[in-house]
């Protein structure tokens, strides 16, 4: 049996991760993938630490019947795909961060995923701070 997984591309660094369900919050993955594909430009936190996220298609109105874990930005691990209804964003922590606001996990990264995450974050980092590369991010849904 297959499953619905989050597939995260950004071509122009020719990188690809796949995101799994979880238990945690897994009505939001699903609400969340009826809204895929979509094509966002990529941004990074500026003080918060390592990571990554965009404008967000999700309208907190929509969603908050579907949350049922929002642990705080600063104690959860790398790989999650994130939600935030303050500013409707979604993100990934790759790397410590030292926000403590809440956030909404949607997606974990696969584990022989997370190098690649990292890899990817530290580039956008860079196009923000030097570069000023555009990069775009695209999502879908895929069945593995």
């Amino acid at each position: 049996m297959s499953e619905k997984r989050i597939l995260i591309e950004w071509p122009s660094l020719g990188a690809k991760v796949q995101m799994c369900k979880t238990d945690k919050n897994a009505k939001m993955f699903d609400e969340y993938c009826n809204r895929l594909p979509y094509h966002a430009l990529q941004i990074h936190a500026m003080v918060a630490g390592y990571q990554w996220y965009h404008y967000s298609p999700c309208v907190v109105d929509e969603v908050t019947d579907l949350i049922d874990y929002n642990p705080k930005l600063d104690e959860i691990d790398d790989g999650w795909l994130l939600w935030t209804p303050l500013a409707g964003l979604v993100g990934c922590a790759y790397g410590h961060n030292t926000e403590y606001l809440r956030t909404i996990p949607i997606a974990k990264v696969r584990d022989e995923d997370l190098e690649t995450l990292r890899s990817v974050g530290k580039r956008i980092w860079e196009s923000v701070m030097y570069t000023k590369e555009i990069i775009e991010v695209r999502y879908s849904v895929i069945e593995a």
